[in-house]
Parts: structure tokens; C-alpha cells; sequence
């Protein structure tokens, strides 16, 4: 991944003015549409984590606990929690 931001010495971050473009309306630019991405990515993860926990309590009350569907949706569920936690630890 190219990075878009560096680290000062003071623990700030800067990056190049020419990957942001101000506008009436807002900004813009490189480093804005990184951010947009990250925070698209984390929204459809905590949509998905919902999604599964819904399917997966319809699926034990239907007595389908062993079955490879639940145990796949299951591993689903314990990676995106371990990505939304990756998010956190890192203030994202």
C-alpha cells in the first residue's frame, strides 16, 4: 500500500497539500478518498457482523449448529470481529 501520510517528530501526521483539494462544498482528493474507503470498509463489516448474528440465531433455533453453513458463517463473524477490533486498536 503506497501511504499517503508520514509522521512527524511530534507524532502528527502531514500529507502532500496535493493530495487534498479544498472546495466550496468540502474537500477532496487522494487522501480523502483513502479515509472514505477505510471508513466504506468498516460501515459493511459492522453490516455484515449484524447480517451473521441474525442468521446465525435463526439457525440455532432451528436446530442447525452442526451443520458446515454455520461453521462457515461462524469463522466470518470471528475474522470480521478481529478486523473491527484491528480498526479500533488503531482509532479507525
Amino acid at each position: 500500500m503506497e501511504r499517503l501520510t508520514r509522521r512527524t517528530e511530534n507524532g502528527a501526521y502531514l500529507t502532500d497539500p496535493a493530495d487534498i483539494t479544498a472546495a466550496p462544498e468540502g474537500v477532496s482528493g487522494r487522501a480523502v478518498e483513502r479515509l472514505a474507503a477505510y471508513e466504506e470498509l468498516q460501515e459493511t463489516l459492522h453490516s455484515e457482523q449484524e447480517q451473521i448474528t441474525r442468521r446465525l440465531e435463526e439457525m440455532k433455533q432451528a436446530g442447525q449448529t452442526k451443520t458446515v453453513r454455520f461453521r462457515e458463517l461462524m469463522v466470518k463473524k470471528m475474522n470480521n470481529a478481529f478486523a473491527l477490533d484491528l480498526f479500533r486498536w488503531h482509532g479507525l
